[in-house]
C-alpha cells in the first residue's frame, strides 16, 4: 500500500509492505526512526537545484521555478540558515537513504538490536 502525505508541508510518500517473515527472522519497520525534518533539508535542496538547472538549460522559465517553489512553499529557493546549519551538521554528502544521519542510523541499530531477544527465542 503506498499513501501520499504531507510532512511539515511538504509531499512524501510512505509505503508500508506486510511481511511473514521465515522462521527465526524478525522484521523491523524502520519508518519511525528516519529524520523526517532532515528529510525535508534535503528535498527542499535538491529540488531547488532541479529547477535552477532547468532554468540555466532553458528547459523551465524562472515564472515556472518561482511557481514551483511557491507550490511547495519553497519562498526563494534557498536554504535558511538554520536549515543549512542543521544540514551541515546531521547529514552526509552522499544520497543514503537515512541522508547519513547518526541519529537515524542509531535509532535502526537500536531497534534491531531489541528484535535480536525475539529471534533468540525463535
Amino acid at each position: 500500500m503506498t499513501k501520499v502525505l504531507k510532512v511539515n508541508g511538504y509531499a512524501a510518500v510512505a509505503i508500508r509492505i506486510s511481511v511473514v517473515p521465515p522462521k527465526g527472522m524478525e522484521v523491523v519497520d524502520s519508518a519511525p526512526y528516519y529524520e523526517l525534518g532532515l528529510s525535508d533539508i534535503y528535498w527542499k535542496q535538491r529540488l531547488t537545484n532541479e529547477w535552477k538547472w532547468r532554468v540555466k538549460q532553458g528547459e523551465m522559465t524562472r515564472k515556472e521555478a518561482r511557481k514551483e517553489r511557491e507550490r511547495y512553499g519553497f519562498a526563494d529557493g534557498g536554504l535558511t540558515k538554520e536549515e543549512q546549519r542543521i544540514w551541515e551538521r546531521c547529514a552526509s554528502n552522499t544520497e543514503y537513504h537515512y541522508l547519513g544521519s547518526a541519529k537515524t542510523f542509531v535509532r535502526f541499530g537500536k531497534a534491531l538490536a531489541e528484535a535480536m531477544p525475539g529471534m533468540e527465542k525463535n
